[in-house]
């Protein structure tokens, strides 16, 4: 990906093991992991910033470290926005790809409120009923990790919480428009799971789109014009 980035121009070396490391990089450690030992890690904070459960987890042993002089070490600190956004965005593009099979998807979102992990926020343009409650299935395959879904028309900002809530007061029955699926696999990262070592949880979809069968113009938000030409203005 970094050298998809330069286009091309990374340069790289060989360690004493073979494998290539970037020849810019401040630090690179080089070592293999153990085949058949394990240790405890943990308690370490995890996506959503909560303290995560002591887990087995294989051993590396680091048999060299390379250092340029004065090395700037970037630290990613779990449950941040940064964290959020590496965790992400590599399942939207799942998201999507699975999304599309079933509507017209405009943007996908994993949010920062659900650590980039376990909410996303759906744009499609919708064409035929159903399709809000296909996006929400879709996605919830395809990265089975997801806890809470919500599906809106392709005219709300997913990345603007105020229009994605705007959407759902104005455009959702829960009656109608709510999915939810209980006793399934979800992440062993969610604190509320019924069994979080396996991830044993409830998951829900919301479809905050329009109904096509009734009057579009009740749906739209009202808009105050942006030009108004003088000369068509009559006083009376």
């Amino acid at each position: 990906m970094a050298n998809r980035i330069m286009n091309g121009g990374l340069r790289v070396f060989r360690l004493g093991n073979g494998v290539p490391a970037p020849v810019d990089a401040e630090v690179v450690m080089e070592g293999y992991i153990l085949k058949d030992a394990e240790h405890d890690e943990g308690p370490c904070v995890d996506v959503m910033g909560t303290y995560d459960t002591v887990r087995r987890q294989p051993v590396v042993k680091v048999t060299a470290i390379y250092v340029k002089p004065n090395p700037l070490v970037h630290v990613l600190v779990a449950g941040d926005a940064e964290s959020s956004i590496l965790m992400g965005f590599e399942k939207e593009v799942k998201i999507w790809n699975a999304v599309r099979a079933v509507a017209d998807v405009k943007a996908v979102r994993l949010t920062r409120g659900g650590g980039g992990w376990l909410h996303a926020v759906i744009a499609i343009r919708k064409a035929v009923e159903g399709e809000g409650k296909n996006a929400i299935l879709a996605a919830l395959a395809a990265h089975p990790s997801l806890k809470h879904v919500i599906v809106v028309d392709d005219d709300i900002d997913i990345d603007d919480p105020y229009e994605v809530e705007w959407a759902i007061a104005t455009r959702f029955r829960a009656d109608e428009d709510l999915v939810i699926i209980s006793n399934v696999r979800g992440s062993s990262l969610d604190p509320a799971a019924i069994d979080q070592s396996i991830g044993l949880t409830t998951k829900m979809g919301i479809d905050a789109t329009k109904p096509l069968n009734r009057e579009q113009w009740r749906f739209e938000r009202a808009r105050i014009p942006v030009r108004i030409n003088i000369d068509e203005v009559k006083l009376e």
